[in-house]
Protein backbone atom coordinates (compact mmCIF):
# COMPACT_ATOMS: atom_id res chain seq x y z
CA UNK A 1 0.00 0.00 0.00
CA UNK A 2 2.80 2.41 0.80
CA UNK A 3 5.36 1.11 -1.71
CA UNK A 4 6.18 3.82 -4.22
CA UNK A 5 4.10 6.37 -2.28
CA UNK A 6 6.51 7.19 0.53
CA UNK A 7 9.70 9.12 -0.15
CA UNK A 8 12.87 7.02 -0.19
CA UNK A 9 13.95 8.80 2.98
CA UNK A 10 11.06 7.19 4.91
CA UNK A 11 10.46 3.98 2.91
CA UNK A 12 12.28 1.70 5.36
CA UNK A 13 9.99 2.91 8.16
CA UNK A 14 6.70 2.73 6.26
CA UNK A 15 3.98 0.39 7.55
CA UNK A 16 4.03 -3.06 5.96
CA UNK A 17 1.28 -5.64 5.61
CA UNK A 18 3.04 -8.95 6.34
CA UNK A 19 2.14 -12.62 6.46
CA UNK A 20 2.94 -14.26 9.78
CA UNK A 21 4.21 -17.82 10.28
CA UNK A 22 0.69 -19.04 11.12
CA UNK A 23 -0.72 -17.70 7.82
CA UNK A 24 -2.55 -14.73 9.32
CA UNK A 25 -1.58 -11.21 8.36
CA UNK A 26 -0.61 -8.16 10.38
CA UNK A 27 0.54 -4.58 9.99
CA UNK A 28 4.18 -4.13 11.01
CA UNK A 29 5.15 -0.60 11.96
CA UNK A 30 7.46 1.05 14.44
CA UNK A 31 8.67 -2.26 15.86
CA UNK A 32 5.12 -3.38 16.60
CA UNK A 33 2.90 -5.92 14.94
CA UNK A 34 -0.79 -5.12 14.82
CA UNK A 35 -2.98 -8.09 13.93
CA UNK A 36 -5.32 -7.57 11.02
CA UNK A 37 -8.82 -7.96 12.41
CA UNK A 38 -10.21 -6.73 9.08
CA UNK A 39 -13.22 -5.16 10.73
CA UNK A 40 -12.57 -2.26 8.36
CA UNK A 41 -12.83 -4.61 5.34
CA UNK A 42 -16.49 -5.53 5.48
CA UNK A 43 -17.66 -3.50 2.48
CA UNK A 44 -20.68 -5.10 0.86
CA UNK A 45 -21.24 -7.64 3.61
CA UNK A 46 -24.40 -7.77 5.74
CA UNK A 47 -24.00 -6.47 9.30
CA UNK A 48 -24.47 -9.96 10.75
CA UNK A 49 -21.27 -11.04 8.94
CA UNK A 50 -19.13 -8.32 10.53
CA UNK A 51 -16.49 -9.77 12.81
CA UNK A 52 -12.79 -10.20 13.32
CA UNK A 53 -12.34 -12.21 10.15
CA UNK A 54 -10.81 -12.33 7.61
CA UNK A 55 -7.33 -12.91 8.92
CA UNK A 56 -5.49 -12.89 5.58
CA UNK A 57 -5.72 -10.85 2.41
CA UNK A 58 -7.08 -13.75 0.35
CA UNK A 59 -10.27 -13.64 2.44
CA UNK A 60 -10.83 -9.90 1.93
CA UNK A 61 -12.90 -8.69 -1.01
CA UNK A 62 -10.47 -7.28 -3.56
CA UNK A 63 -12.30 -3.94 -3.72
CA UNK A 64 -11.34 -3.25 -0.10
CA UNK A 65 -7.65 -2.95 -0.94
CA UNK A 66 -7.20 -2.79 -4.74
CA UNK A 67 -8.78 0.21 -6.43
CA UNK A 68 -7.85 -0.92 -9.94
CA UNK A 69 -8.79 -4.60 -10.23
CA UNK A 70 -11.23 -4.63 -7.34
CA UNK A 71 -13.70 -2.20 -8.88
CA UNK A 72 -16.31 -3.09 -11.46
CA UNK A 73 -16.25 -0.98 -14.58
Amino acid sequence: MFEGRVSKKYAANAPRFVRRDDGTMAWRYGGQEILNTALNAVAGRPREEFGREPTCIEEIRTGCYDMVTGCAT
